[in-house]
């Protein structure tokens, strides 16, 4: 990743994340590199789990609506009989 302009002077020291196993997988630690993508997709994960808790809320006032206005349900059993 570049950026114009530098985002360090040449000699500057600096902090690098690497696994020993990969090294060429290093990073800059503190780079927008690293922390871009969950500062993005944090608040849209907010935004969907906020978004469920609302419609499930909802839904159970709903439900419980509507069992208070219907009354309980008594279905008389008249027994099994064979399918086949």
């Amino acid at each position: 990743m570049s950026s114009n302009p530098p985002g360090y002077a040449v000699g500057q020291s600096v902090r690098v994340l690497y696994d020993p196993q990969n090294p060429a997988s290093a990073r800059l630690k503190g780079s927008a590199q690293i922390w871009l993508v969950p500062i993005i997709v944090a608040p849209i994960g907010v935004v969907f789990f906020a978004t469920g808790g609302v419609l499930l809320i909802f839904d159970l006032r709903y439900r419980r609506k509507l069992a208070r206005s219907i009354g309980p349900q008594v279905y008389p059993f008249t027994g099994v009989r064979p399918t086949f």
